[in-house]
């Protein structure tokens, strides 16, 4: 009997047969023997991930990958019950604190240089995906209807950030890069959620284009202004405190403290977790104390990584079920998995095809800086050099003073007396 909420649902589809492995009520175990066992699943979970942390870099294969691949193993193991996690649960207890995670972790000075792009990638590119890939689900099965379609792409539209970050950092990336990932992944999410949203409430009324866009002004307004007041709220608390480990515990509940009230006034909880994180981790390097930020940073990273590695391996868990539910209730299995190769090729095609305006933009600033400044000294007059240098403007910097060569350094050339030395700039890098 399946039961829904957050805990051990006692079903499990093996040979044809039920079998009732835990009982669960309301969510919870309600026997002392189904508590002992979601507890030692809880345990050997953690140990799994850290068994799979410590020796994915060790083969070369990104951690999240790992973690779903020992997760559909152990969905193979006879007797162990099947999880049904509610995701009303999952978004309330493991969304926010993720998110509060990364955006007060998040290098201030990258993500405001990288707005433009972050806002490009998370706000506008989620919009064109979700209907791309609505219009696709809805020529490929035209029962399903329009909406329903679009609530479908909101969904898978998000990409994750998580894989993508682990493989950008082992791949070597530049840090901001990484952090155009982490930026988007904080905020596409909180786009995705209002289309949700709005496409569910539109599926038995019609799609009203003013109402979508209200809800989505509404929200996001809503949700920044709870985070901000709630992120200010908790740095004053904090710098009140004054004490390492209290400081810490008030931040453990800020990300609840700006979802929860989001959600019940019918606005992005996800944005407001953001926005407080992002006041925490900005004010907190001038009003936190060095060993408040230290102690701070490792727990949370400790929670996000414990939290991140859970999913992917309950994903791994959950697929071997769910291949069951689908072949159960009479579905063509081959054709589940074509209409999602074929959502997966239209997400990348969009991407792709949406993308290479940020990248054109870069790759344009870039190459104003391909031709190297000249730095000439006068063998007349004045000891002193005079370097004229023309610095190319934009994301890749200019010159400075520590940029130039010393007299030593520079080369003769052309007439005599006069010096000249071409000086490549820094490599520069494309969003």
């Amino acid at each position: 009997m399946a039961v829904r909420g957050l805990g051990i649902a006692g079903e499990r589809v093996q040979d044809g047969e039920e079998a009732a492995i835990l009982t669960v009520s309301q969510g919870l175990p309600t026997e002392a023997g189904s508590m002992d066992h979601a507890v030692l699943l809880a345990a050997a979970a953690i140990l799994i991930i850290v068994a799979v942390s410590t020796f994915a870099p060790r083969v070369g294969v990104a951690s999240p990958v790992l973690l779903v691949l020992v997760g559909i193993g152990c969905s193979f193991i006879p007797h162990l019950p099947a999880l049904e996690i509610e995701p009303a649960w999952f978004l309330g207890l493991v969304l926010p604190p993720l998110l509060y995670s990364t955006a007060t972790n998040i290098p201030a000075i990258d993500l405001r240089r990288s707005l433009g792009t972050i806002g490009a990638l998370s706000v506008s590119l989620v919009v064109v995906s979700t209907f791309a890939v609505g219009i696709l689900i809805h020529l490929l099965v035209p029962a399903v209807g329009f909406p329903a379609a679009v609530a479908l792409g909101a969904v898978v539209s998000p990409p994750d950030a998580v894989a993508a970050t682990a493989i950008g950092k082992r791949l070597g990336l530049p840090s901001r890069l990484v952090t155009i990932l982490e930026g988007e992944g904080m905020v596409n999410d909180a786009t995705a959620l209002v289309i949700l949203r709005s496409a569910i409430g539109a599926a038995g009324a019609g799609l009203s284009l003013r109402g979508v866009v209200g809800d989505f002004f509404y929200a996001v307004g809503i949700g920044v202004g709870v985070g901000l007041i709630v992120g200010l709220a908790a740095v004053w608390v904090r710098v009140k405190v004054d004490e390492p480990l209290l400081t810490t515990s008030v931040s453990f509940v800020v990300p609840f403290l700006s979802y929860i009230p989001a959600e019940e006034m019918g606005a992005s909880g996800v944005l407001a977790v953001v926005v407080a994180g992002l006041v925490n981790g900005g004010l907190g390097a001038r009003w936190f104390t060095p060993h408040d930020r230290t102690t701070e940073r490792t727990n949370w990273l400790t929670i996000q990584h414990l939290l991140e590695s859970g999913v992917f391996l309950v994903m791994g868990y959950q697929l071997d079920d769910l291949i069951r539910r689908v072949v159960r209730d009479g579905v063509d299995v081959l054709q589940a998995v074509g209409i999602a190769l074929a959502v997966v090729l239209i997400l990348i095609l969009a991407r792709s095809l949406w993308s290479p305006s940020s990248w054109r933009t870069a790759k344009r600033r870039c190459a104003a800086r391909s031709v190297p400044p000249t730095f000439v000294r006068p063998s007349s007059g004045s000891r002193r050099a005079s370097f004229p240098v023309r610095a190319a403007e934009g994301r890749c910097g200019a010159f400075s003073s520590a940029d130039m060569p010393t007299r030593h350094s520079m080369r003769r050339r052309g007439s005599a007396g006069e010096e000249v030395q071409s000086w490549p700039g820094p490599a520069c890098v494309a969003p």
